[in-house]
């Protein structure tokens, strides 16, 4: 899928009226916020970022919105 990201589904913590799912990929630990019913953990899909933020130790280092690129 094009701007995807392969992942696999880690680990998932409900929150409320939403799931918070931990997304391993290649190089990086993810996080994502998702209504409706989560995929398994273990599970393998892609994922496509919209908006990354950076944390170390706990505190909020960066916040980026990624464009996203229209076809046409």
């Amino acid at each position: 899928f094009s701007g995807s990201l392969p992942v696999t589904v880690e680990r998932i913590v409900p929150r409320g009226h939403f799931y918070e799912l931990y997304l391993q990929r290649s190089d990086a630990l993810l996080r994502a916020y998702i209504s409706g019913e989560p995929p398994a953990v273990g599970s393998s899909g892609f994922a496509k970022i919209n908006k990354a933020m950076t944390f170390r130790g706990g505190r909020l280092m960066g916040d980026v919105t990624v464009a996203q690129k229209s076809s046409g």
